[in-house]
């Protein structure tokens, strides 16, 4: 019963003040303007990340995301499953999706091992809490984890908060699952 410990770290994201004055003016590397394309963030923003990217339990709660994201496959790649997952008996949805939810399930669970699929989806949520917070703030968060309350907080927190952190996760294994699952359909002479 695994469940994404990774909300934690979300959590200080919703919880924490949204810097729209930073972003106007710039100072986290940001344009103002919502439709304008991002820069960078700012060298202090980047260094406060690295920071927290270093913290273990981080890189733990980003391997439970992973291990999260890659069960919920099913309902992001079979079209229909999630709203027959909720209205048909159990008994109906697996002789329905059965097959294609274990061949989606194993396919995923393949990918996910794979380390690259962590790191990646580590940058991402790093490039995601750039974009919202300040040095100052990143900073506070990272020394936050790194005490003996930060890092149960890290394992501790309930589900539920992490949605952008899921959407961030998904988005990582779903080409890689679905490369996986194109690789199994081709015929055996026929693999790259």
């Amino acid at each position: 019963m695994k469940k994404i410990v990774l909300a934690g770290m979300m959590a200080a994201l919703c919880a924490a003040p949204v810097y729209a004055a930073d972003a106007q003016k710039g100072q986290n590397g940001q344009k103002a303007q919502g439709g304008e394309q991002q820069a960078r963030p700012s060298r202090e923003v980047t260094a406060a990340l690295n920071e927290l990217a270093k913290v273990p339990k981080f890189r733990d709660a980003v391997n439970e995301l992973v291990y999260s994201a890659t069960m919920s496959m099913p309902v992001v790649l079979i079209p229909g499953y999630a709203k027959a997952a909720k209205t048909m008996r159990p008994d109906q949805a697996s002789d329905k999706y059965g097959r294609e939810v274990r061949q989606i399930t194993a396919a995923a669970g393949t990918v996910a091992q794979d380390p690259a699929v962590a790191a990646e989806t580590q940058e991402k949520l790093l490039a995601l809490m750039g974009k919202r917070l300040g040095a100052e703030d990143i900073a506070r968060i990272t020394a936050f984890y790194r005490s003996p309350q930060g890092a149960a907080t890290l394992t501790v927190l309930p589900e539920g908060v992490a949605q952008e952190a899921m959407d961030v996760a998904q988005d990582v294994l779903k080409p890689r699952v679905q490369a996986v699952i194109g690789q199994q359909k081709q015929p055996a002479g026929k693999k790259k």
